[in-house]
């Protein structure tokens, strides 16, 4: 590229004396460009309207500038003035800026954004850390289950109050409560905001069945509920009470018994269950008031101190909790006369990996419990000799398959069901725990030797029975515990996300099968098994 002399360069201005135009210029290259365009230490003169020349000037200091280049600067500065004039006439915008300076609104800009969001994430209310407590028969209350926001000091600040109404699931006291034969009820509930129930509950007293799973949804169906024909719809009969319980899915529900609601002050005006969740969450609700602006039920109380990590299983009797952590613990809680959750117990060094399940044995009032998890082995913990004292290993019962559930049986103190990813389904004496008593698989189509799914058999009829779901199996299977033969298989169409079963009377026994957004209810009639 050529070279332009210094007459051809200041060519629009005026011609200087001879001896300015003596002062030593730069390089000059010839860019292609419509207009004027000034960077850091460049300068662009246009020369016609098809070229424009680029003048590289040295930076000189303030001190010892001399007049010609003051001079030399008032041309330049003139022959911009002149060329923004010419690009106003001919409708074009000013000069751009540098890229410098766009670099630097760039990230002003993205910076800006940053505070923005992070404006909008500090607003945000967080689930507490700490239990809270609601008093029983308030009617305003403070919603611990949205969080408390707590200052820089850690004093908690004051939360906006939540407002409860009496809810239609009303409790009952009647010891004696089953299923009348005459007793209508629906054969298919449906939630459509529950996507799938990973755990389900049958209350002890009252016709109700309690639902949570994804997306941290818990639903309560009343059973007993007198309905007008337009409330069930084409799927099933709706929800009475439906709510997001939690930031993360639910991995347990169950109502409390009467002795649980009457060992707190509130006594009979509530009807209580807990709620596990993977976010480590335990939570204590009053299904019997519920919010006015969302239709939740009323939160007692909260807590996330219990474990370090997502709770996988949970199992209660009167009110003492237990709860499986995928921090690899087992904590022991109890719900306290006023209200609060305490935690009582910590065995934290039973299992080397996460624990999936725990199951207290109710012939021996929940002082002893049953654990299993991802290392594959059973741990049965008398909880009377103390947190540091050993405790009873089951190995070897499903190979190296992970270990999904443990159940104790409820009338007999020594037999314990067992799953895991493995086909088969292990009933074990604890008396005698280096054999199986039963190793079940005919659930399962012999083609699959391991599941990917975790499921949960129930016992019913007094302990008598196990019935069961099928990987990629569309049938229930029942067995009974004291041969381990198979008694009953049925094809209901669709495969089971998960069961439960409300043992009622001697003769009738009603099963609930959730699928998908659906729950089917099923009569077990055992004269027939």
């Amino acid at each position: 590229m050529r070279q332009l002399r210094l007459g051809e360069i200041l060519k629009p201005v005026k011609i200087l004396k001879e001896e300015e135009r003596k002062q030593t210029l730069p390089d000059k290259k010839n860019i292609k460009s419509s207009a004027c365009v000034e960077n850091e230490n460049t300068t662009n003169y246009r020369t016609s309207e098809s070229e424009t020349v680029s003048v590289k000037c040295e930076s000189n200091s303030p001190e010892g500038e001399d007049h010609s280049e003051s001079l030399y600067e008032m041309q330049r500065l003139e022959n911009i003035r002149r060329n923004e004039e010419f690009l106003k006439r001919i409708g074009l915008s000013s000069v751009s800026a540098p890229k410098t300076q766009q670099k630097r609104t760039k990230k002003n800009h993205v910076k800006s954004l940053k505070r923005r969001r992070a404006g909008s994430f500090s607003k945000r209310v967080l689930p507490p850390r700490r239990s809270r407590r609601h008093l029983p028969h308030e009617t305003t209350e403070e919603a611990p289950h949205h969080g408390s926001k707590r200052s820089q000091d850690g004093k908690a600040e004051s939360q906006p109050s939540r407002s409860y109404v009496e809810s239609s699931l009303r409790p009952i006291v009647n010891k004696n409560f089953s299923f009348s034969s005459s007793q209508e009820i629906p054969s298919e509930l449906y939630d459509r905001t529950l996507k799938k129930a990973y755990s389900m509950h049958f209350h002890p007293l009252k016709s109700l069945l309690i639902a949570g799973g994804h997306g941290g949804k818990i639903s309560i169906f009343d059973l007993g509920r007198r309905r007008d024909i337009t409330e069930i719809k084409d799927e099933g009969m709706e929800p009475s009470m439906t709510f997001k319980g939690s930031r993360g899915w639910i991995s347990g529900v169950q109502f409390l018994s009467a002795g649980a609601s009457g060992a707190m002050q509130a006594q009979s005006d509530q009807l209580l269950f807990l709620s596990t969740s993977n976010d480590g969450q335990l939570a204590l609700w009053d299904a019997s008031k519920q919010e006015e602006t969302d239709g939740s039920a009323r939160l007692v109380c909260s807590t996330s101190d219990v474990h370090s990590s997502g709770i996988f299983g949970m199992h209660a009797i009167g009110t003492e909790i237990a709860t499986a952590s995928k921090d690899s613990s087992v904590c022991v809680s109890i719900i306290k006369p006023d209200g609060f959750i305490e935690t009582m117990e910590e065995y934290r060094d039973m299992h080397n990996g996460v624990v999936k399940s725990v199951h207290l044995n109710s012939c021996m009032n929940g002082k002893v419990f049953a654990s299993a998890g991802n290392d594959s082995i059973i741990k049965i913990k008398d909880r009377r000799t103390g947190a540091a004292s050993g405790c009873l290993t089951i190995e070897n019962v499903h190979g190296e398959f992970c270990i999904n559930s443990v159940k104790w049986n409820p009338v007999s103190e020594h037999v314990l069901m067992s799953t895991s990813f493995g086909r088969n389904i292990v009933l074990s004496d604890i008396r005698k725990s280096s054999t199986p008593m039963f190793v079940l698989d005919n659930h399962i189509d012999k083609m699959h030797p391991k599941t990917k799914s975790i499921y949960h058999p129930c016992f019913y009829d007094s302990g008598d029975y196990l019935i069961t779901t099928g990987e990629r199996s569309t049938f229930l299977t029942t067995y009974e515990v004291r041969t381990g033969s198979v008694v009953g298989r049925e094809d209901i169409g669709y495969q089971c996300n998960s069961i439960s079963v409300q043992n009622t009377n001697t003769k009738k026994t009603i099963l609930a099968a959730s699928h998908g957004k659906s729950i089917s209810l099923l009569q077990l009639n055992r004269t027939t098994m």
